[in-house]
């Protein structure tokens, strides 16, 4: 698997003020810890991050992080924090992976089919989560979890126990559902009379003649 190359810069200033001058810059604080080695607080570029944590791996992404001045690294980013305004990034952990070393990963979903509920009955399908959580190598988690939803009828759910995550370790509930299909709703009398009304007040305008 490809690594993603990560320049990291040292912060030897931890204060308030110059985190908002390195964002300013275009970089992230960061600090990189595990690996029986104590932390280092760094920064790294925004772009640069953004980018390889939008590839097919996600959140799983592998970085070589070389570090000026120091040794090159594996690392996965964990605690990324983000401005909920603006969206910028403003802090991110970096931890040190090494082959073999197990760690918590998110997988995301994707659903395909038509639920036979659906097309056939004229159900409703309701997705409940969109990943799932595995305890496994970043290098061995999948970039994603196919889940065929077209043979659910309704009444049914897919279970994340159901899921195939090609022999690792489940850490999400395996009872918890993934998706079901629920019978179409039904109107109540006050909301069809509300819809019978409005159809005869749309259709009264229409007649209406122009002034």
């Amino acid at each position: 698997m490809d690594k993603l190359t990560l320049v990291a810069v040292p912060r030897p200033e931890r204060k308030k003020q110059a985190a908002k001058r390195v964002r300013r810059e275009g970089r992230i604080p960061a600090v990189v810890y595990g690996g029986n080695a104590p932390p280092i607080p760094v920064s790294v570029d925004a772009r640069a991050l953004h980018a390889g944590l939008h590839t097919d791996r996600g959140a799983n992404a592998i970085f070589d992080l070389q570090i000026e001045g120091g040794d090159a690294c594996d690392v996965i980013a964990r605690e990324v924090h983000r401005d909920p305004l603006s969206g910028t990034y403003v802090h991110v952990d970096l931890i040190r992976v090494h082959e073999g070393q197990l760690l918590l990963c998110r997988v995301p979903l994707e659903f395909t089919g038509t639920p036979r509920g659906v097309r056939v009955d004229g159900g409703v399908l309701e997705k409940y989560r969109m990943e799932v959580e595995l305890e496994c190598s970043p290098i061995d988690a999948p970039d994603l979890i196919k889940v065929d939803i077209s043979d659910l009828g309704i009444g049914h759910a897919v279970h994340v126990a159901d899921l195939d995550v090609g022999g690792l370790k489940l850490v999400t509930e395996g009872r918890a559902p993934v998706a079901a299909v629920h019978p179409p709703r039904v109107r109540t009398a006050e909301e069809e009379a509300e819809l019978a009304a409005a159809a005869e007040a749309e259709g009264a305008d229409e007649e209406s003649p122009e002034e």
